[in-house]
C-alpha cells in the first residue's frame, strides 16, 4: 500500500479514499470485516499545497478463511425488466427473488458447469479469504460468459459468515440473460483495398465473442489508422428481440503510414 507523499485535490474526499485503500489491503489478508478510520492533522502548507499527517486506526477483527463458493442462476421472473428511451435494459431485483435459492436446484443451474465456474477462482476451501482473488474470479467469470455471447451477464456475490470457525462462504448469483449472435457488420472510413485485406474471425451468424471482437483490432493493426481501438472506433447495437448484435466500425480517413 503506497499512501506516503500522495497528492489529492483540495475538494476530493481524500480521507475516504485512504480509508478504502487501507480497508482493501486488510481485506486481501482475510480481514473481511475490518473497520478503518483516518484522521488528518494539518502540518502547514508548501506553497499552494497543504500538507497533512494522517493517523489511521484499524480494528481488524477476525481473519477469515474461505468456506465454499457456490453458484446459482436466476431467471427473468426474479426481476422487473424495463427498457429506457435509449434501448438500455434496466434490471431491478424483486425483493423476494433470492429467499429460497439453493445451489442444488436444477431450475437454477448455471449454463456452464459449476465445476468450471469454480475453477476460475484462484482460492481453495480453507485458504485465507483474499478479496483480490475473489475479484479476479469474478472478472474471469464475466469473460467466460462474454466470450460465449452472454455479454449482459451480471454476477452478484453474496456472503455468509461463520464467526465461530472464522469462515466466509460465497453464493454467486448469476443473471445470465440471453445469448447474442453477430448480426450486421458494417465498416466506414476505409478504402476498398484495405477492407478486402482485413482479417475476420467474427462473422455474421456466429455467437458473439468479446475476445474475438477485441482481437480484430490487434489482428488488423497494420491496416487500420493509428490510434484505433474498440472504444473509439466501434459501436455495438443490441437487437434484443432477435438476439443479435450489429457492429459498426468507424475509422478516420487517414490510413496508417
Amino acid at each position: 500500500m503506497t499512501l506516503k507523499q500522495k497528492e489529492y485535490d483540495d475538494d476530493s474526499k481524500w480521507l475516504d479514499d485512504i480509508e478504502d485503500t487501507t480497508r482493501s489491503v486488510w481485506g486481501d489478508q482475510g480481514y473481511f470485516k475490518a473497520r478503518v478510520s483516518a484522521k488528518a492533522v494539518p502540518l502547514g502548507s508548501d506553497g499552494s499545497r497543504k500538507r497533512y499527517s494522517v493517523v489511521i486506526h484499524v480494528d481488524e477483527g477476525l481473519q477469515y478463511r474461505l468456506g465454499s463458493i457456490q453458484f446459482s442462476a436466476t431467471m427473468d421472473s426474479d426481476y422487473d425488466i424495463h427498457e429506457n428511451a435509449s434501448g438500455m435494459r434496466l434490471i431491478q431485483e424483486k425483493s423476494s427473488a433470492f429467499d429460497d435459492l439453493g445451489p442444488g436446484d436444477p431450475a437454477r443451474r448455471p449454463i456452464f458447469p459449476r465445476e468450471e465456474l469454480r475453477s476460475l477462482f484462484p482460492l481453495q476451501e480453507g485458504d485465507i479469504l483474499d478479496a483480490h482473488k475473489v475479484r479476479q474470479g469474478l472478472v474471469a467469470l464475466h469473460d467466460l460468459y462474454a466470450d460465449n455471447g452472454y455479454i449482459d451477464i451480471m454476477a452478484m456475490p453474496m456472503t455468509g459468515s461463520d464467526d465461530e470457525h472464522q469462515l466466509i462462504s460465497l453464493q454467486v448469483q448469476l443473471y445470465e440473460q440471453r445469448q447474442y449472435r453477430v448480426g450486421k457488420l458494417a465498416i466506414s472510413g476505409l478504402d476498398a483495398i484495405t477492407k478486402n485485406a482485413l482479417i475476420w474471425k467474427l462473422k455474421s451468424g456466429d455467437i458473439f465473442n468479446s475476445q474475438l471482437f477485441t482481437a480484430f483490432f490487434k489482428d488488423n493493426e497494420s491496416l487500420l489508422p493509428a490510434g484505433t481501438s474498440p472504444s473509439n472506433s466501434s459501436q455495438i447495437v443490441r437487437n434484443m428481440k432477435d438476439g443479435t448484435i450489429d457492429i459498426y466500425f468507424k475509422f478516420s480517413s487517414c490510413p496508417r503510414q
